[in-house]
């Protein structure tokens, strides 16, 4: 009886080892998980990225060029490194966008561009140029605005303006200075 009772002694022990090593298994794994999605890693990254996004008739809505884009799973977000993005308005005017760096949300379909931002008509026509320069710009695809609460400079053939803050409507073409607007005209 003497090995029956050592026996059973060490399957009890085995037993408690056990059941320890699960319970504390499974209540680490929670952590583990949390931090996982709490982490902003890039799970993959693309250079010299050249795209183009169609509406939904099937008509390209923008191209889009990057030199580095970088995806983040945990929030479906890309950051941009020297962007291009062209659109055409519905007047089939086209408009190239540049920036230094951006954030597109793709749930959202928000993209948000940061340092060094132009915004520029592609015209041949001289007196029809105009050029934009802000320091941040957000482009909301769905909506089709374009907003920024920063200093806004303007340039055409023979005006400068400067604000703070802007909106405009891709779908009606319409720009709205918020404030402090001041312009320059000189008469040819």
């Amino acid at each position: 009886m003497g090995k029956f009772r050592y026996i059973l002694i060490l399957l009890v022990a085995l037993a408690v080892a056990f059941f320890t090593r699960w319970l504390l298994t499974s209540v680490e794994e929670p952590d583990k998980v949390e931090r996982d999605l709490l982490r902003h890693d890039p799970d993959y990254f693309v250079s010299n990225v050249k795209s183009v996004i169609y509406d939904k008739a099937g008509s390209p809505a923008y191209r889009f060029e990057a030199e580095h884009l970088e995806h983040f799973p945990d929030n479906e977000s890309m950051e941009i490194k020297k962007l291009k993005v062209t659109l055409v308005d519905k007047e089939g005017q086209t408009w190239l966008v540049f920036a230094d760096r951006g954030i597109l949300y793709k749930i959202t379909e928000i993209l948000q561009l940061n340092e060094n931002v132009i915004v520029k008509n592609d015209t041949k026509v001289s007196a029809d140029k105009l050029e934009l320069q802000t320091d941040q710009l957000r482009v909301d695809f769905a909506n089709r605005v374009a907003t920024s609460p920063s200093a806004v400079k303007m340039f055409g053939q023979n005006s400068t303006i400067s604000a703070v803050g802007m909106k405009i409507d891709m779908t009606s073409g319409e720009l709205t200075l918020l404030s402090n607007a001041k312009g320059h005209y000189v008469p040819r």
